[in-house]
This record gives structure tokens, C-alpha cells and sequence, in this order.
């Protein structure tokens, strides 16, 4: 029971947006994000056996594991408590997702709101972006936070406030309500 439970949260942590992790049986199918030469996998690009991870449930304990240790492979080990020699093979199946992890901090470190920024202002001036550019920058910059809701609230609070009227004010006022009452009844 507790290998069904750690098997789901190690499937939902290696599930994304851009990744969707399965069980196969005893077997877990991970794609990868990149191509060896690094460019972002696509339909058009997509290999299966050079794309997709086939991992055992002990691979995954110990790419959680590497993940969590900074790519420490001899502190991953200690944590999940196999032998580092024998752990050896493993590390080497999983040497991509190091290369993917390098890859996409990479990717995300360019993204940031100077990158988006000189995108724009170059685009503008050149007018050579595609559409396709300028979708990718609204995200980026949707992402990096260029973008700051701005919320305008304008509130008018009119309050009429009355004086208090002593007795004879109010006596007076109203011999006065009831005398005009009178002059709109009578012809």
C-alpha cells in the first residue's frame, strides 16, 4: 500500500505541463523534454526509444533522490539507501534528467523581465517579429511578472447628514410642513 502511495506522488512530481508520467505495470514511462542536441521535443522530433525514460520504481527513488541532493549522487544514495556501487547503473540511466534539469534552469534564468523587455523594443523597431514571437514573449513576460495588475478603484461615498432639531425646531418645522400640506389641498 505505501509503494502505491509513493508511486503516485513520485508520478505527480515528475508531471507537468509539459510532461505527463505513466505506470506501465511495474514500470514507469517518462518522456523527456529535450532532444540529446537540446532542442524542445515536439511531435515532429519525438523518438520513442531515445524520448521516453522506461524507470523501475528504485530509478525513481533515486532521481527524486538527486533531485532533492542537488545532483549529489553519493548523498541520493544515503538517502534512499542503496549501495553506491550498485547504484552506478542506475545513475547512468538517469543522466539525462540531470542534463534536462541544467537545461531548463538555463532556459528559465534567460527568461527574465530585461530579456523580455529588450525582445519587445527590438521587434518594435524592427518590426521582424512573427506572430508566433509575440505570443511567446506575452507568456514570458505573463511568467517573469513584466506584466503587474494595475487596479484602479474609484469610490464616491455621498452621505447627507441631517442636524439634530431641538422640540421647538421641530414644532416649528412642522406647523410649516402642515400650513404648506393645507395651501396645496385648498384651490
Amino acid at each position: 500500500m505505501q509503494t502505491d502511495d509513493e508511486s503516485k506522488t513520485l508520478l505527480r512530481k515528475f508531471s507537468d505541463r509539459s510532461r505527463k508520467s505513466v505506470r506501465a505495470g511495474k514500470h514507469y514511462l517518462v518522456p523527456h523534454k529535450f532532444t540529446p542536441a537540446g532542442e524542445v521535443i515536439d511531435k515532429s522530433n519525438f523518438n520513442p526509444r531515445r524520448d521516453l525514460s522506461r524507470l523501475n520504481l528504485d530509478d525513481f527513488r533515486l532521481l527524486a533522490a538527486l533531485q532533492e541532493k542537488k545532483w549529489d549522487f553519493k548523498a541520493a544514495c544515503e538517502s534512499v539507501g542503496q549501495d553506491v556501487e550498485k547504484a552506478e547503473r542506475r545513475y547512468k540511466k538517469l543522466s539525462y534528467f540531470e542534463f534536462e534539469d541544467k537545461k531548463s534552469q538555463a532556459l528559465a534564468a534567460l527568461a527574465n523581465p530585461a530579456f523580455v523587455t529588450a525582445q519587445n523594443i527590438e521587434g518594435f523597431y524592427t518590426d521582424q517579429l512573427s506572430d508566433g514571437h509575440r505570443d511567446h514573449l506575452k507568456e514570458l513576460a505573463k511568467i517573469t511578472g513584466s506584466y503587474k495588475p494595475t487596479t484602479n478603484i474609484n469610490v464616491n461615498h455621498n452621505v447627507v447628514q441631517f442636524s439634530v432639531l431641538g422640540p421647538e425646531e421641530q414644532k416649528r418645522l412642522k406647523e410649516i410642513g402642515d400650513s404648506w400640506q393645507e395651501a396645496q389641498i385648498a384651490p
